[in-house]
């Protein structure tokens, strides 16, 4: 048998396999797409619109985020702005203690960015001229700044969650 036909077909299977094995990586712009990453890991529990009505979502206590409502919990921002983007990517990297939301940390920061714009993107929210909230340093307690958190738990809704005794037994 030639030579040529010897290394043909010695080196055929070898390239095949290699072709194989490459073609089962995402290309750079497929690990990045967030509707594909979306698709994959949240629909099931957030709903392919995003509406918290996946189809796991009715098995799940607390029921799974509306990203249409554009209400957020987790955020380093006032009351009444919207979470900044970090804020987001820190909810799907650690998930949600306490909650069906698991921890997506292996997942690479360009995916989890991805999320984010797409979680961004079903809210309408534009975070872009949000700052951060400036905490300040701890106050001691006294019966007047008691009396405003009490105010503060009751205006913003944290009752409707956790309770009038903050014991996580709210109508929410």
């Amino acid at each position: 048998m030639n030579k040529k036909w010897t290394k043909l077909i010695f080196i055929s299977p070898v390239l095949l396999m290699i072709f194989l094995f490459l073609q089962s990586f995402p290309s750079g712009d497929e690990s990045n797409d967030g509707k594909i990453l979306y698709q994959e890991y949240c629909a099931g529990c957030h709903g392919i619109d995003g509406k918290g009505n996946g189809d796991y979502s009715y098995l799940l206590y607390p029921k799974p985020r509306d990203f249409t409502d554009g209400k957020f919990k987790i955020r380093s921002t006032p009351i009444g702005n919207p979470p900044l983007d970090h804020d987001f990517a820190n909810t799907i990297r650690n998930g949600m203690p306490g909650t069906a939301m698991p921890s997506f940390s292996y997942l690479k920061d360009g995916e989890i960015k991805s999320l984010v714009d797409i979680v961004k993107e079903f809210s309408g929210i534009n975070n872009q001229n949000v700052n951060p909230l400036i905490i300040p340093d701890e106050l001691p307690p006294t019966d007047e700044l008691i009396a405003l958190g009490k105010s503060i738990y009751t205006e913003v809704g944290c009752n409707m969650c956790h309770g009038n005794t903050g014991k996580g037994d709210g109508l929410s």
